[in-house]
């Protein structure tokens, strides 16, 4: 009989800091300093607590897809840029507008800027 622990699924954070150990690792030739790599796991943080919803940075003209593995590939591709600290930002601005699936690219967040969250279901913060 096989054990459990060892045929489960990986869990979301297992991957995430499975990557941003890679990531922040001496061997890495872009490794991430400390520090991004806190403001990576907190946007990661976010993205998860909202199921990973589809995210477009008009500013950057990039897009990143609703799903973990899009999450995985725009931390990759975001660190160590400003891009990071928005897409947070972007992310806390939908919590605080009670419903991410009630965003669209006409939804302000306070400072100037709106998110447009693509089609996808996310459930209401809570």
């Amino acid at each position: 009989m096989s054990n459990r622990l060892q045929i489960r699924r990986p869990l979301v954070w297992d991957l995430i800091d499975e990557w941003l150990t890679h990531a922040s690792s001496s061997t890495d030739p872009f490794r991430l300093e400390p520090v991004e790599v806190e403001a990576i796991r907190v946007m990661l943080a976010f993205a998860e607590a909202a199921n990973f919803p589809s995210l477009t940075l008009p500013e950057y003209g990039y897009t990143i897809q609703g799903d973990l593995d899009g999450w995985l590939r725009a931390a990759q591709q975001l660190a160590g840029t400003p891009a990071v600290r928005l897409t947070t930002r972007l992310l806390q601005g939908l919590r605080k507008a009670g419903s991410p699936a009630l965003a669209d690219e006409s939804t302000p967040l306070g400072d100037g800027t709106t998110v447009a969250l693509h089609e996808k279901e996310v459930k209401p913060w809570r």
